[in-house]
């Protein structure tokens, strides 16, 4: 799988997901297993109450990336 910045990975996801239209993968760094990002795939239209079109088509795919992550001394502080 690609993540959002294009970057390829292992893409893991959990059998048993509450929600069964939506399939969310956690991308993984296939060597290091480091979080790059996340994928959801909708296995099937999604549809609001009292909408006719939908919201988001069967197939279609949303990424994220994470970019950058450091570990701080306190909350809020910044790098």
């Amino acid at each position: 799988m690609r993540d959002a910045a294009g970057r390829s990975g292992l893409g893991i996801w959990r059998e048993g997901d509450v929600d069964l239209a939506i399939r969310h993968y956690d991308i993984l760094d296939p060597v290091t297993y480091r979080y790059l990002g996340r994928q959801k795939i909708w296995l099937r239209d999604e549809l609001r109450p009292g909408e006719s079109e939908p919201v988001a088509r069967k197939g279609a795919v949303w990424n994220t990336a994470l970019l950058s992550s450091v570990i701080v001394d306190r909350p809020g502080q910044r790098e």
